[in-house]
């Protein structure tokens, strides 16, 4: 699992690998172009390990939503990483215990 410093920092990543602001992934827009960011994400977070609380801490949401929004997410493509970040958030996720992510080679 990510630390609270590490999934804020995952989360900003997300927001620019989507090109939306953190502000609009985090905030109240119910827009489509957002909700679709946020599903992404909430699954990116479920993948490396965390929980729906903290993923919900890290996402401004409650728990619940977060697991509404799991359920959507096999709507969306998912997010892919640059490499480099997509290493460093490998990195952290195996050096708590979880399983390698898929980078950018792997998704190809």
């Amino acid at each position: 699992m990510l630390t609270e410093f590490q999934a804020d920092m995952v989360v900003l990543m997300l927001s620019r690998a989507m090109k939306c602001s953190l502000d609009d992934l985090r905030g109240p827009d119910q827009s489509q172009q957002f909700t679709g960011c946020r599903c992404r994400a909430s699954r990116f977070l479920r993948d490396c390990g965390m929980s729906l609380p903290a993923i919900g801490i890290a996402m401004n949401r409650c728990h619940t939503t977060i697991l509404y929004r799991l359920r959507m997410a096999a709507e969306y493509p998912p997010v892919i990483l640059p490499a480099d970040e997509a290493e460093l958030v490998t990195a952290w996720v195996t050096a708590n215990g979880g399983k390698p992510l898929a980078t950018v080679e792997d998704a190809a």
